[in-house]
């Protein structure tokens, strides 16, 4: 199925774009582009439900839990390199951070060798604390 760049699915990815490191649940994506965009602009909030699902699908966008809950927050991925390496989220800010590849395939071997157990890493995201908050 082909999948179309219409005038409102560009507006979203380039406001996760300029955003890249900041996760947003849906409802917060929509009160923050509201902010910025003229109302003929900006998607309505069903069309931001239906085109962050669809980026989810194509790996546009990256959908991953907020802390301990069963609500998802979403952030645009790093292109179609993003899902060979591991991704570090701080628990205080909420940025997700890209792990260097090598140091992805290093962790995911020694974890294989040690416990015979293989990493999506796909799926996989490290919590913690970025260098900013845990001063």
């Amino acid at each position: 199925m082909a999948h179309y760049q219409t005038a409102q699915k560009k507006v979203l990815t380039d406001f996760l774009t300029e955003n890249c490191e900041k996760t947003f649940s849906v409802e917060e994506l929509y009160t923050e582009m509201e902010k910025i965009y003229e109302k003929k602009t900006l998607p309505g909030k069903s069309t931001v439900y239906r085109l962050i699902q669809q980026m989810t699908e194509e790996g546009i966008v990256k959908r991953t839990a907020k802390e301990n809950s069963r609500k998802f927050v979403y952030q645009i991925a790093g292109g179609e390199h993003c899902a060979f390496h591991l991704h570090m989220k701080c628990m205080d800010c909420g940025k997700i951070l890209h792990m260097n590849d090598d140091d992805s395939l290093r962790l995911m071997a020694q974890v294989f060798e040690k416990n015979r157990f293989s990493v999506d890493e796909k799926y996989t995201v490290l919590v913690g604390r970025c260098c900013e908050c845990k001063q």
